[in-house]
């Protein structure tokens, strides 16, 4: 079954009706935030009418699982460099904590200069 006949039985005769019409106003950079992915007002429905006009169910499917393997290796990807990392991570952390309680003591003592030196110097160790 074709794509065309798929959008249609997803979005009625209406909505099909609304996407020519903005078509044929020119209105290009509304569709154009609804069939990108990373676009917050993405409208998969807009996206399988648009740019899946002719696709197949095959070809949709096999998009579907390479697409599901791609996450799948990134998400592996991912936790190796957060194991890689970690103790990194936590070292950062501890220095911007130690940073934050000397911006703090600075403060309580009305921003002395030779406390804001301390801290400047602290930063400077990092």
């Amino acid at each position: 079954m074709p794509i065309a006949e798929m959008h249609s039985s997803f979005t009625g005769k209406a909505q099909q009706a609304a996407l020519s019409a903005q078509l044929k106003k020119g209105q290009y950079a509304k569709l154009r935030t609804q069939v990108m992915p990373s676009s917050r007002q993405f409208d998969p429905y807009a996206y399988l009418g648009i740019v899946h006009v002719h696709t197949t169910m095959e070809q949709l499917l096999q998009g579907m699982q390479h697409l599901q393997d791609s996450l799948g290796q990134q998400t592996t990807e991912l936790r190796a460099l957060v194991r890689e990392n970690f103790e990194r991570f936590i070292s950062c952390k501890n220095t911007i904590d130690d940073i934050e309680k000397g911006l703090q003591r600075a403060e309580m003592d009305q921003g002395d200069a030779t406390n804001t030196k301390e801290v400047l110097s602290q930063l400077k160790e990092v």
